[in-house]
């Protein structure tokens, strides 16, 4: 690692933008960093990348759900608690240990800079930019349907809108414009106030319908970030992956011949191992979802979950889980995972 200062500039700036970090860590280590090296590190939950909301976004306050605080449907009927509790750390290590969760129907304003948890759709975004600069193959997988940002303790969903079907958003914002024109022109005169009395007064009558339609069933969760939106690393993530890799550098310089294991002794992983169980737990982790959402598509009429009829739900609502809307499995594969997987939870077929 490279010992050179940071310049006095870094010292004072809060954050940087993907080139700028780029060439930071590049000074840093000296080696060579890219954009698509930054976003593989944040992937990786080596640093921590943020989105700096220039214009702002309307957001929903969200709360973090953890797997193992979740209602969890077989865990009081479980007849093998190990094979439950191995099934809950396969499932973790494919979708994370929590989850967001909106905690309230109010839509807030929100800007400035945000730290992305990359645990919603928020991780595909970053994950196909990466893509983009590399062509090479992410795998798309997310907790939950919306994009989350968190700061200084507080989460939130950003919303998309489903447009100004009565047009108060464009008079608002038009009249909140003629205002901030008429209020940096530098002229000094009675009209100009008298413009000023007038424009206030209507926007103050477009207050009303515009907030109203604001709060109103329109908002949904968008699955990206907006255009205007930058991508950013803060100066704090920086240094705290510089104290990372100085910390494991002694461990990698201290290593002797001696030390390392001959490459012919080395076990390489079957790929075809690996694949399989990332698709099972896919799978399992589907069923986990659409067992919550639809339940009582899911289980019999005595409320006993039913292999086939989870199988044919993750069949049928695979846009939810996968980009391709296409589940890695066949459906009669499917249907046997999920049957194997009830009879060690629950002890039925």
């Amino acid at each position: 690692m490279n010992n050179s200062q940071p310049s006095k500039l870094f010292k004072l700036k809060k954050w940087l933008t993907l080139p700028e970090a780029a060439r930071h860590l590049s000074v840093v280590c000296g080696e060579d960093i890219s954009e698509a090296d930054i976003l593989r590190l944040a992937l990786d939950g080596h640093l921590k990348i943020s989105v700096n909301f220039v214009y702002g976004i309307h957001a929903k306050a969200a709360e973090w759900l953890f797997f193992n605080e979740s209602p969890l449907f077989f865990k009081h009927e479980s007849q093998d608690q190990t094979d439950f509790d191995g099934l809950l750390l396969q499932l973790s290590k494919f979708y994370g240990e929590k989850r967001g969760k909106v905690k309230s129907e109010k839509v807030y304003h929100i800007d400035g800079v945000w730290d992305l948890p990359l645990v919603g759709c928020e991780r595909i975004v970053i994950g196909r930019k990466y893509q983009d600069l590399t062509d090479w193959p992410f795998e798309e997988h997310a907790n939950g349907d919306g994009t989350f940002v968190e700061r200084e303790g507080e989460l939130f969903e950003l919303q998309d809108s489903l447009g100004d079907k009565y047009g108060y958003k464009a008079a608002y914002w038009k009249e909140c414009f003629k205002i901030r024109r008429l209020e940096g022109s530098k002229s000094k005169n009675t009209r100009k106030d008298n413009l000023l009395i007038l424009r206030r007064e209507k926007l103050e009558k477009l207050e009303t319908p515009y907030y109203k339609w604001e709060n109103h069933d329109q908002y949904y969760p968008t699955v990206a970030l907006p255009e205007d939106s930058v991508l950013v690393v803060r100066t704090h993530a920086l240094r705290e992956f510089e104290q990372l890799i100085s910390d494991i550098e002694p461990e990698s310089n201290a290593a002797t011949p001696t030390d390392a294991k001959p490459k012919a002794e080395v076990k390489k992983s079957d790929g075809h191992e690996e694949r399989h169980a990332r698709n099972r737990e896919q799978i399992l982790g589907a069923a986990l979802s659409v067992l919550a959402k639809w339940p009582d598509e899911c289980r019999t009429d005595r409320g006993d979950p039913l292999a086939s009829k989870i199988a044919r739900m993750v069949d049928s609502k695979a846009e939810l889980f996968w980009s391709d809307a296409k589940p890695p499995l066949k459906l009669e594969t499917i249907e046997e995972h999920i049957r194997d997987w009830i009879k060690k939870t629950v002890g039925r077929k």
